[in-house]
Order: structure tokens, then sequence, then C-alpha cells
């Protein structure tokens, strides 16, 4: 399943969130995104020089009435999150972290 979801930033640009869970893309449910609906952190500390990338995280807001269960992931690489603009250029690429809810 893919949920997808767009929003505009504070310049007009628009986004898309794409989130493939199970490596299957087969079926596309839209969702709604909250006020936002998309922050990223990045790990500062230590010295190496890819740390801020391959640490930074990202919280989506979702709103739904139902419940979307695929989306708690229970292994590390399991549902796909990709963030693109509005020309189709990747933007952020990770990972759901594994929980059972959050």
């Amino acid at each position: 399943m893919k949920y997808q979801g767009s929003f505009y930033d504070v310049n007009e640009q628009l986004y898309t969130i794409n989130i493939v869970t199970n490596g299957d893309s087969s079926s596309t449910t839209n969702v709604v995104l909250g006020t936002s609906p998309f922050i990223t952190e990045i790990e500062t500390s230590g010295e190496h020089i890819y740390k801020p990338c391959k640490y930074s995280s990202a919280t989506i807001k979702i709103i739904s009435n139902d419940y979307y269960f695929d989306l708690y992931s229970s292994t590390a690489q399991q549902n796909k999150v990709v963030l693109k603009d509005s020309a189709g250029s990747v933007r952020w690429v990770g990972y759901t972290t594994p929980n059972i809810y959050s």
C-alpha cells in the first residue's frame, strides 16, 4: 500500500510525501496531512562528515478517522518514506520507526 499526501511550504512550494508499506505500491490511499505536516530534525553532535545526513529524522502528521495498521512497522526498513518536491526531485528519504503505536 502506498499512502500519499501533499502540502505547501511557506514559499508556496508543493511537496508530496509517499509512504510505501511492505514494499507494495500497487494501490494508493490519499491521506490528509495535519498542520506542520513534515518536520525534520538533524543530529548535529559528533565529528563525522555524514552524520547530519545519516542521523536526520522526520515527523509526519496524518489526520484520519481510520487506523492504518500497516504504517506501524516491525522491522527497520519495512516502510519507506520519500519526500518529493513539485518537480519530482527527492528531498528526503527514510523509513518509519519500528513500533506498535506512536
